[in-house]
């Protein structure tokens, strides 16, 4: 992996060498965040950086056909998806590195989709987009391997390009700061809590061996874990997206502030949840006429995004119901004179309790390496099972 300090190092000389060239010429600053992108990516993960290069052009060729053909303009970015719906099959029924490291692991979910933004929004703002823009749309080493989902608009002049570039690099240093505070102070204090709680036995978790509190506690513990790599890693990025300039969108705003589940995905990878809503929940709505199915099936679209795993579904379908359920709830006859009698901050730690543990409960069924253990940790959750 690219350690930070060589991250931090490659950036301030590869955005150096940017702001040396003229702000006219666009397309040499863009060739050159190319080059200095792919050789990154391709020194760690070469695979991915050629398989990241080939749908960036894939992408480039279809805008190009989309100009001319109505049906390729409106369908042709579905083949994007098409090639990350093989891959996570192949990820799934392959069992070789180059599928499950180099592949889904390393960037396809996050630049597919970045790119899948970018055709959606050339054709719906009739903008032509360069082969240049789709290649740093792809290869941006910082969101490279986990995101934020951008398109162009992170990458064009805009109100950060416009500050002073003093201030971008104050600022950058400030938010990377943030993310090393994250990634590696964070999360070593929630570690420290974990570890001693832990039974492990031949490197997997026994959670027949640790009691129903026990299990919750590591439950809410990896959450707290998973937040801070993801909000320490993000942060990095912006800051690193600073040195040249561009605007990487802000993806969680305080998710443990949460207070439903409906308001943990308006803070919770706010650019995941953005693309969700547009590309995935509002079409599907449009076309079944049925909000609640629409928003579960979105969910499970999802879950399978992330993995395709018996795990992963039952996270799609886990969210998605709790969407649904609140949706139905507070909309039901009653509702808001009924809880209008509970005090309202014995209202906001209850059902911060419920979400934020349920939250946690599907994420660490998700990520455990197999459904055996998956099962295990939930049949540990409940006394006597």
């Amino acid at each position: 992996m690219l350690s930070i300090t060589t991250a931090i190092f490659l950036s301030l000389m590869g955005s150096a060498l940017f702001h040396l060239i003229p702000e006219s010429r666009l397309r040499m600053r863009m060739g050159w965040v190319v080059i200095l992108s792919f050789s990154i990516v391709f020194a760690y993960y070469p695979v991915a950086a050629l398989c990241a290069t080939g749908a960036a052009v894939l992408a480039w060729i279809l805008a190009l056909l989309g100009q001319r053909h109505k049906l390729v303009q409106k369908y042709g970015a579905f083949s994007l998806i098409g090639i990350l719906i093989i891959f996570s099959y192949q990820d799934v029924m392959v069992a070789t590195d180059v599928y499950s490291k180099t592949l889904l692991q390393f960037g396809m979910s996050f630049y597919i989709l970045r790119l899948y933004l970018a055709l959606r929004n050339s054709a719906t703002r009739k903008q032509a987009i360069s082969l240049e823009q789709f290649l740093v749309i792809a290869l941006f080493y910082p969101i490279f391997s986990a995101g934020p989902i951008c398109a162009q608009e992170s990458f064009t002049r805009g109100p950060v390009q416009s500050q002073p570039l003093l201030t971008n690099y104050l600022l950058g240093f400030l938010r990377i700061g943030i993310g090393i505070f994250a990634l590696h102070f964070l999360t070593d204090i929630v570690a420290q809590l974990t570890d001693p709680l832990l039974v492990v036995r031949k490197r997997l978790t026994d959670w027949h061996s640790m009691g129903p509190l026990v299990t919750y506690l590591v439950m809410v513990l990896n959450f707290t874990k998973l937040y801070a790599n993801f909000v320490g890693y993000t942060e990095i990025t912006i800051g690193l997206g600073l040195f040249f300039g561009f605007q990487i969108p802000e993806n969680f705003r305080y998710p443990f502030l949460s207070t439903n589940i409906q308001n943990f995905w308006q803070r919770w990878h706010l650019t995941l949840s953005k693309f969700i809503t547009t590309h995935i929940y509002l079409p599907l709505m449009l076309t079944l006429r049925k909000p609640r199915l629409s928003m579960l099936l979105a969910f499970v679209l999802v879950g399978m995004w992330h993995q395709v795993s018996f795990q992963y579904l039952v996270w799609g379908v886990g969210h998605g119901s709790m969407l649904v359920a609140y949706a139905t709830l507070s909309r039901a006859p009653g509702y808001a004179a009924t809880v209008s009698r509970i005090n309202p901050w014995l209202l906001n730690a209850l059902s911060w309790l419920l979400t934020m543990s349920l939250v946690s409960f599907f994420s660490t069924f998700a990520n455990e390496p197999s459904l055996a253990q998956s099962m295990a940790f939930t049949q540990s959750l409940v006394p006597g099972w």
